[in-house]
């Protein structure tokens, strides 16, 4: 994972059982992915719920699109990820669109 982005995702053995998460809270990234897949909510209603940041949202969906790529949303999101990996690294976050949701299908 690129070292800029450790500041948006952690895994640490002694939080959540070394699940990813949120910077250094204990929220699991899988928590906000799952918030934005199966829900219809807004960007702003998921970060405001949550304490989160947009940049952060779309963090958390990448790194899944990315590490996480066995499970149904990882799966769905591979190509987003793969397509979005240029901006991401280079930090250019509004530029980057929010991924597809199950509701969108």
């Amino acid at each position: 994972m690129p070292s800029r982005m450790t500041n948006y995702i952690s895994i640490r053995p002694e939080m959540q059982s070394g699940q990813p998460c949120i910077g250094n809270t204990r929220i699991p990234v899988e928590v906000i992915v799952r918030a934005w897949w199966y829900t219809t909510v807004s960007e702003e209603v998921i970060c405001n719920n949550w304490g989160i940041t947009p940049q952060t949202l779309r963090i958390a969906c990448w790194y899944w699109g990315c590490y996480r790529r066995r499970t149904k949303i990882g799966h769905a999101w591979t190509d987003w990820a793969e397509r979005n990996e240029g901006l991401m690294w280079l930090s250019e976050y509004e530029m980057v669109s929010l991924p597809s949701r199950q509701a969108d299908a």
